[in-house]
């Protein structure tokens, strides 16, 4: 599970691939065509149980064409193709739904210059942080996560030694904001919970004056799912009261929500991925950490999207035979007639010539 390991993002980002192997390898391919319709595939692949139950992180209503076959080594592969008229069909169905599945938001420009036709795409894993109770901004700047995020995304070396060295102080602030957006989330639900109760003996202001000694006690856990029974027990130590279980319970279905989320994020980080997109004509610029023709490829870029909006970004140039055939024939066109004008003035001249 990915948990402890994962708030140190920023040190161990190069090591992810290899210390964690996803319960599901997920590959998405993204063909855009020329006319700006374009065609989705999902190749999801698990046991039998994670396929067939179709617990997805990715929104695969039935609007897609699915197949299931097994493969070589007893899993499963599901296979689900879609043809999207246009990018804003394709961003309505991949938008997502907070804490329960990921949301995806494309972009396609096309750029008419005559002999070519220049394609912009973008596609933007959001944000699928279910809590957002701290900005990830309150610990880190958006100067080092662009800076980081680039380099990871695309692969490109850091300029200096001291910059591919500058994730480790990054990695405690990470951490920092990591735990303290879980707690906001899980105090709040308490806070609720206290509310609705209404016990004397356990006020809102008074939990609120033992929050930081509640947020102290409680960052080491890290929230694990199997230490958040433990979270219970700190609350009940620092207000001392059997109130704090009884508001537990008076906002049973905020605490219910809670660990859904938590399980979301456990269950979106456990996988791998990839992502491939094929755009027309000559790829001239790209994010992309692979490139192989026509084809642009992302791997494991899932962790910045717990950080921030990710762009997986590709522009190419078609070029348009059509204009150069017509520009063609109109300048030979230009040629015959300049030719022929030239000739009958020649002959002209030499009819009146003594």
């Amino acid at each position: 599970m990915l948990r402890r390991p994962y708030v140190s993002l920023l040190l161990l980002i190069p090591l992810f691939a290899i210390l964690f192997d996803g319960c599901l390898e997920i590959e998405t391919t993204s063909r855009v065509n020329s006319d700006g319709t374009i065609h989705r595939t999902v190749v999801i692949k698990g046991d039998s149980a994670a396929i067939h139950l179709g617990n997805f992180p990715l929104p695969l209503d039935s609007s897609w064409d699915r197949e299931i076959q097994k493969s070589d080594d007893k899993k499963f592969i599901l296979t689900a193709t879609r043809l999207f008229r246009d990018a804003d069909e394709m961003s309505e169905a991949l938008k997502g739904t907070t804490g329960k599945t990921l949301g995806i938001r494309v972009e396609l420009h096309r750029q008419f210059q005559w002999f070519f036709t220049t394609l912009r795409y973008r596609e933007t894993w959001l944000n699928f942080d279910p809590f957002r109770m701290v900005p990830v901004t309150d610990y880190l700047s958006p100067t080092e996560l662009d800076f980081f995020i680039s380099h990871e995304l695309s692969k490109e070396p850091y300029p200096t030694r001291g910059d591919s060295l500058a994730g480790k102080d990054a990695s405690e602030r990470f951490e920092k904001w990591y735990t303290a957006n879980l707690f906001e989330a899980y105090y709040q639900n308490f806070m609720d919970g206290v509310k609705m109760l209404n016990d004397p003996s356990l006020t809102p202001s008074s939990v609120a004056a033992v929050k930081d000694k509640l947020c102290e006690k409680c960052m080491p856990l890290y929230f694990e799912k199997n230490k958040i029974d433990t979270l219970e027990l700190i609350f009940r130590s620092v207000l001392k009261t059997p109130a704090v279980q009884k508001a537990m319970a008076a906002n049973s279905e905020g605490f219910k929500d809670f660990m859904a989320r938590l399980r979301f994020v456990d269950g979106v980080t456990e996988n791998s991925y990839q992502s491939n997109i094929i755009m027309p004509g000559l790829i001239i610029r790209t994010n992309a950490s692979a490139l192989d023709g026509s084809k642009a490829s992302w791997k494991d870029y899932i962790k910045f999207s717990l950080l921030r909006d990710t762009d997986l970004e590709v522009e190419s140039r078609v070029t348009n035979w059509w204009a150069i055939f017509a520009t063609g024939v109109v300048v030979v066109a230009l040629l015959v007639l300049l030719i022929a004008t030239t000739l009958r003035r020649r002959r002209v001249i030499q009819t009146q010539a003594p």
